[in-house]
């Protein structure tokens, strides 16, 4: 029941709006009625009332200075002001204090009833937007970690949040981030990923797993925010005021990948760090300079410790020139070339890499760098594809190119590896492929009778079904479907040869469950139906 309170210097009035409203019926309790002003504070002081009806000319305080004392006393309370005077001065004051309602004497008493009905409607809908803001609160407080995350990883990629608006303090606030504190980011990534895993879910698991202790450490210093990015990137955003914190940063990453070796974890992660920002609105400015220099990982091996003032000047560049990332980019496309043996791709991809090199006449150790990854990832696939290759013959190879003097020099050793690995390998998939499509075939001969599907042929020879299909198609040029009809209309034909066979029972015995389609397929394959096929033999023999 919601608290009534009725202020007036008049007792008719009182009385009448005691007793002609009925209060329980609209979820009112009248806790009280008051003669005066100084009355109606008294009663507003001990029991904070809901709805307050009050007169506007009374001695002592007048209803104006009533009404800001119940608002003051309980905000959500609504004030009724009751006035024998049409005067404009006070229903602006009134609205100004933030009175609910005006209303002249006299007083219909059913008119009252409806303005209380609609205040208690209102106290009401504010009391339930006040439990869902206070639900909201409490459940954004246990996910702040969640939505400041994302907070910031919008700053991280894009600069500004979605709406372009800039960063604001209350925002700051909101997701308890420093106002005033400079930055730096830190970037991390496992090193050789696809190396150490072929299965997705053991790299999704690998990356939960860093992902869930690099935020537990992180959480326990101040000012210091995890940010997963995409696909194997994270970020740590450190915000701090202190001048120089490249010791630390270097001992918060290298805690981080002693914390992750005692979890096992079979690869190492490489770090990179931006310049010190002087404020969150540069946190685009400072990822892009820790994407810039992570890419220094390509030369400087797994497990490295970047920091952007380090490898600055070998990316002071002019506008005109390619980014280093387009280097990476280029290699990984001439290995992806590389892996399925085409040769003709491999020779465009290497050679667009090193006109790139010549145009921007990039210097001689990204080359060498770019080269010697090259090499070794040739190498690695080398190992992989159980080739044979001399141990003498790879430590050469990289130190030829370490040494050499020449972009060209350079393009000349990787080509020759990379067009002799690609040869061998295109012969290795040739014979493999034909060997796995010679089972294949023998397996379809022998149950064709049955219930032949690609998942059943997957798990008779151990391969995907998706890559069973494509290679069928490339090798043959038939679908599965038309290679395992045509098999079975093969040997529906031998079956006709034999007069004792119903038309029928060939179609069952051959896998087609529907004598009308066998005989459908059967002519649009051979060009005759069954019967004439049949009839035909006869006539031969």
């Amino acid at each position: 029941m919601y608290k009534a309170l009725i202020i007036d210097d008049e007792a008719m009035i009182r009385k009448g709006l005691s007793e002609s409203v009925p209060w329980s019926d609209i979820g009112c309790t009248l806790v009280g009625v008051a003669g005066n002003g100084h009355e109606a504070l008294q009663a507003i002081d001990q029991w904070k009332p809901d709805i307050v009806v009050t007169d506007i000319k009374m001695p002592g305080y007048d209803g104006m200075q009533v009404a800001e004392h119940a608002i003051r006393a309980n905000p959500l309370a609504k004030v009724i002001l009751l006035s024998g005077y049409s005067e404009f001065e006070y229903a602006r004051k009134g609205i100004e204090l933030g009175v609910f309602h005006f209303m002249l004497k006299p007083t219909v008493y059913e008119d009252m009833k409806k303005v209380i009905e609609d205040a208690v409607l209102h106290i009401q809908s504010e009391e339930r937007q006040s439990r869902e803001l206070a639900k909201f609160k409490t459940e954004f407080q246990q996910q702040l970690h969640i939505y400041r995350s994302i907070f910031l990883r919008k700053l991280l990629l894009n600069g500004q949040m979605e709406s372009g608006a800039p960063v604001s303090d209350e925002l700051l606030r909101l997701y308890e981030i420093p106002l005033d504190g400079p930055l730096y980011v830190i970037l991390f990534k496992p090193d050789e990923l696809d190396v150490f895993f072929d299965k997705e879910e053991e790299k999704q698991y690998w990356m939960t797993v860093i992902g869930a202790n690099v935020e537990q450490y992180v959480g326990d210093r101040e000012s210091c925010y995890f940010v997963p990015l995409k696909d194997e990137w994270f970020s740590i955003v450190y915000m701090t005021k202190e001048e120089e914190r490249r010791e630390t940063i270097t001992q918060l990453c290298e805690e981080i990948q002693s914390l992750l070796a005692a979890k096992d974890l079979p690869l190492m992660l490489s770090f990179s760090i931006s310049r010190k920002k002087p404020w969150l609105s540069h946190a685009n400015q400072a990822y892009l300079e820790a994407v810039d220099a992570i890419q220094h990982v390509f030369y400087m091996g797994a497990g490295s410790i970047i920091f952007h003032a380090d490898v600055s000047h070998a990316m002071d560049k002019t506008e005109d020139n390619v980014p280093y990332s387009y280097y990476t980019e280029c290699s990984k496309q001439m290995i992806k070339a590389l892996q399925v043996g085409n040769e003709a791709e491999c020779r465009q991809k290497l050679a667009e890499l090193y006109r790139s090199f010549s145009k921007n006449q990039e210097r001689p150790g990204v080359v060498r760098a770019v080269s010697v990854e090259i090499a070794a990832q040739v190498l690695s696939l080398v190992v992989r594809s159980n080739i044979e290759l001399d141990f003498n013959i790879r430590e050469k190879l990289f130190n030829d190119i370490l040494v050499c003097e020449t972009s060209d020099g350079c393009f000349n050793m990787i080509e020759k590896a990379v067009i002799s690995m690609s040869r061998e390998i295109y012969r290795q998939i040739k014979t493999q492929n034909k060997k796995v499509i010679e089972q294949i075939i023998g397996l379809l001969q022998e149950y064709y009778a049955q219930n032949v599907s690609l998942e059943w042929l997957s798990g008779q020879i151990h391969l995907n079904s998706n890559y069973i299909s494509r290679l069928i198609k490339k090798e043959t040029g038939e679908t599965f479907t038309d290679l395992l009809t045509n098999i079975r209309i093969e040997q529906a034909k031998k079956l006709l040869q034999n007069p004792l066979f119903k038309i029928y029972e060939i179609s069952s015995r051959t896998g087609f469950e529907d004598p009308h389609y066998f005989s459908v397929k059967f002519k649009k394959i051979t060009g005759v139906s069954p019967s004439e096929y049949r009839d035909y033999y006869k006539e031969l023999f």
